[in-house]
């Protein structure tokens, strides 16, 4: 109970420092008891290893020695030369001194070693030294008792030192007569089968043995054959040629079979034999007694091990109870300190996770003065100043959710509402221009093609807004294929070169065409960030200044489009800010046109296909906007280009009297497309319905080729007609395109896939209009002709 009160009066520092410092004392006892135990088996083990360590040494050179020994003899029955007694009695020296001391260390009571093995193993040392010296005599006396190989060499080295001499002169000086291939090469091959003979030749006066002259024959018979051959091509080989290598070659013939048969009459191998039948067993059987040390000195490890096992499980026995000790006294420890702390933590953490969960009116009760009662009153306040906080910040959310949504539906609702007008407006002026081209009477159109040039740079700033509207809500669509990168910046180029002579600047490209260069990217999209980045460097260059475009590989996966200007470039801050939406640095003071989105939108687009991309720039040097993607592949190009996307526009074609049927409640885009018509096609018949329902009773009594259908229709939508015409027999046949003003790419994707033939966005390019309308009608012609010729 002392103990208790004693705990119950300090401070939670004073109960931390009290337990580690018992801790510390026990486990101070308990390391010095284990370093002891330790320090027993550490001397023990090194009295076993100081015990082992000779006969290991001595074994092991043992063992070498007899191999080195073996080794030398080996050498000498291959070489015939002189047996290196040097190196041999070095060797064998070696061999009975460590068997002697090994002897010694027999003889002792401690050692577990056999006497009559090692005894038996000296004997043998003995033995193979003598048969050694008996084999190292039959040599010496070789040359003195059998002269055969002495006489022929004498008699066979001139005559092949003079064939091979002359052989190798005639391929030297025929080398640069332009003999045919096939003359040279059997003069090589001639050479090679004497070489051979040769060799084979060396092998069997080194050895004593007569095997090698069956190879030696075969090779004579070869080069002889070889010889006819080159006679028989009737080329003069010059005075010392084909004749005299004949005369040398049947000299050497003949010299050669003398030599064979005195070689079997006198030459044997009487020191093989006594390696083979002598040497080899006793060898044999002195690596058996080698072998059996080797035993030996493992089962004195085993014992020795079994020894150092029992000391170590001692060891790991107080070192359990060490643990287990400290353990107990760990609890009883952490009990006494945790005893004051438990309660008033455990309800801190309730409390915390009551706020986790989103609770802010939690209050902590903690009496008392330590750490845990002060860190109680700080977690009541920071509560307080989170529900004040909470508030605010909810406030703030919910102002900025609807903030954002109003301003995304907006844009949307814009983009949609401008659509409308500006194809009356854009469709118009465009059949007005059309008008003023046919008409005879000269009368300047400037003022219309303002009119549209206006038109569409407004389209392009509605574009824009809905882009940026879609990335902001993360609802754009990309659909990536696979595209040659290269091509799109080409074609890219292409669009932009005319308004860059208008403006009487130059366009300098260095794309690497030696390749082609595949990657994952949405081709519509990609071409807008680069169309948009060279259209700002039109917009930001000097006067009459140039536009370079390069291409470079960036490692060995990704390649960077450069666009460079020599216009008034950036400085640091400006080129951290250039890629915000809305911002135009100075393009207000320069009567720059545009909104400040373009950058902006390009990085978003860019990112989304997996690249990179960025600008490097300096005041007054101009600036270099730059794109990197990943390549998936790389091919060498082959100068033919990727088809093209784009739909040609068709030349004005001549329908008879095919019917289209135009579903649109907008008076003036009827009177657009009526237009259009009755200037471009003529022959078109237009039937015309302000509602999904007149259309469907139209297409009751009227049968029609073609059916262009807006989506966002009073009463029945055009999806839900077009579910109505693809179930009726009399049109579920007939082609229906969507014109609408709706240009987010997801809902032309998702009206693609529920069956429409094609998507038209308003405003209405005439030209694209036209290619589309006659695609149908001539494919609705060409089918209708199948049928009569049927």
């Amino acid at each position: 109970m002392k103990l208790i009160y004693f705990f119950d009066r300090l401070s939670f520092k004073q109960k931390i420092i009290f337990g580690l410092l018992l801790l510390s004392v026990i486990f101070t006892l308990g390391m010095g008891y284990m370093l002891y135990e330790f320090t027993k088996i550490s001397q023990l083990s090194k009295n076993i290893i100081e015990k082992q360590r000779p006969i290991i040494e001595y074994s092991a050179t043992a063992q070498e020695s007899a191999r080195s020994a073996l080794s030398y003899l080996h050498n000498f029955l291959l070489d015939n030369k002189s047996l290196n007694m040097e190196d041999y009695v070095t060797t064998i020296d070696k061999l009975n001194n460590s068997l002697d001391t090994l002897l010694d260390y027999a003889k002792q009571p401690d050692f577990d070693i056999s006497v009559r093995e090692l005894e038996r193993a000296k004997e043998i040392s003995e033995e193979i030294n003598m048969h050694a010296f008996e084999i190292k005599k039959i040599n010496a006396n070789f040359e003195l008792n059998h002269p055969v190989i002495n006489a022929a060499a004498s008699a066979l080295n001139p005559l092949a030192l003079e064939y091979l001499g002359l052989l190798n002169s005639i391929i030297e000086e025929h080398k640069e007569l332009n003999l045919p291939k096939n003359i040279l090469v059997e003069l090589a091959n001639m050479r090679h089968s004497w070489t051979q003979l040769l060799s084979h030749l060396r092998v069997t006066l080194a050895t004593r043995q007569g095997t090698e002259f069956i190879n030696i024959g075969t090779y004579l018979k070869i080069n002889k054959q070889q010889l006819d051959n080159l006679k028989r091509t009737k080329i003069d080989f010059g005075l010392e040629g084909l004749e005299r290598l004949d005369e040398i070659r049947k000299e050497y013939t003949l010299q050669l079979d003398k030599m064979i048969a005195d070689f079997d009459k006198k030459i044997w191998r009487q020191d093989a034999n006594i390696m083979t039948t002598k040497v080899m067993p006793l060898f044999e059987e002195l690596k058996i007694y080698l072998d059996n040390f080797s035993n030996i000195q493992q089962r004195n490890q085993k014992r020795a091990d079994r020894l150092l096992s029992s000391q170590l499980n001692v060891a790991q026995y107080s070192y359990i109870a060490l643990i287990i000790i400290s353990m107990v006294m760990a609890f009883v420890i952490s009990s006494f300190i945790t005893l004051g702390l438990r309660k008033p933590l455990v309800t801190l953490v309730d409390a915390t996770k009551e706020v986790a969960q989103g609770n802010l009116d939690t209050k902590i009760i903690v009496a008392g003065h330590d750490e845990i009662t002060h860190l109680a009153q700080a977690f009541n306040e920071m509560i307080s100043k989170l529900q004040l906080s909470q508030s605010a910040l909810i406030t703030a959310r919910d102002v900025a959710e609807h903030a954002n949504k109003v301003k995304s539906d907006f844009l949307t609702k814009m983009s949609h509402e401008l659509r409308t007008p500006l194809n009356a407006i854009l469709g118009f002026a465009q059949v007005l221009s059309l008008e003023l081209q046919n008409d005879s009477a000269n009368i300047d159109s400037k003022n219309v093609d303002n009119i549209i040039k206006s038109g569409w740079h407004l389209l392009d700033l509605v574009e824009e807004l809905l882009d940026l509207s879609q990335i902001e809500n993360d609802t754009i669509f990309i659909k990536k294929e696979k595209k040659d990168i290269l091509y799109l910046v080409e074609d890219c180029i292409e669009i932009v070169r005319i308004m860059a002579v208008e403006q009487s600047m130059q366009i300098n490209t260095n794309l690497n065409k030696d390749f082609t260069y595949y990657a994952n990217v949405d081709p519509v999209r990609f071409k807008q960030v680069i169309l948009n980045l060279l259209t700002n460097a039109l917009k930001y260059n000097s006067e009459n200044g140039m536009i370079d475009v390069k291409c470079d590989l960036v490692g060995e996966k990704i390649v960077r489009i450069s666009i460079y200007d020599q216009g008034d470039g950036l400085t640091l801050e400006e080129r951290t800010e250039v890629f915000d939406a809305f911002e135009r640095l100075d393009a207000d003071e320069k009567s720059i046109d545009g909104i400040g989105v373009g950058l902006n939108i390009a990085k978003n687009l860019i990112e989304l296909m997996d690249g990179e991309i960025g600008v490097d720039s300096e005041k007054g040097k101009g600036s270099c906007f730059w794109v990197e993607m990943p390549i998936i592949e790389t091919v060498e190009r082959q100068n033919i280009k990727e088809e093209n996307n784009i739909v040609a526009v068709h030349e004005k074609t001549t329908h008879d009297s095919r019917k289209v049927l135009y579903i649109e409640d907008d008076e003036f885009n009827l009177e657009l497309v009526r237009d259009i018509f009755s200037v471009m096609r003529p022959e078109i018949i237009l039937l015309e319905a302000v509602t999904a329902e007149i259309g469907l009773d139209i297409l009751n009594n009227e049968s029609v080729d073609l059916i262009l259908m807006d989506l966002n229709l009073p009463g029945m939508s055009g999806q839900e007609a077009f579910d109505k015409l693809k179930v009726n027999e009399r049109t579920m046949n007939i082609p229906v395109v969507a014109v609408s003003a709706d240009a987010v790419q997801s809902s032309i994707e998702s009206v693609k896939q529920q069956g429409f033939k094609k998507y038209v966005t308003k405003p209405l390019n005439i030209d694209d209009f036209l290619s589309v309308v006659d695609s149908f009608l001539d494919s609705a012609e060409c089918n209708a002709l199948s049928e009569s010729e049927v």
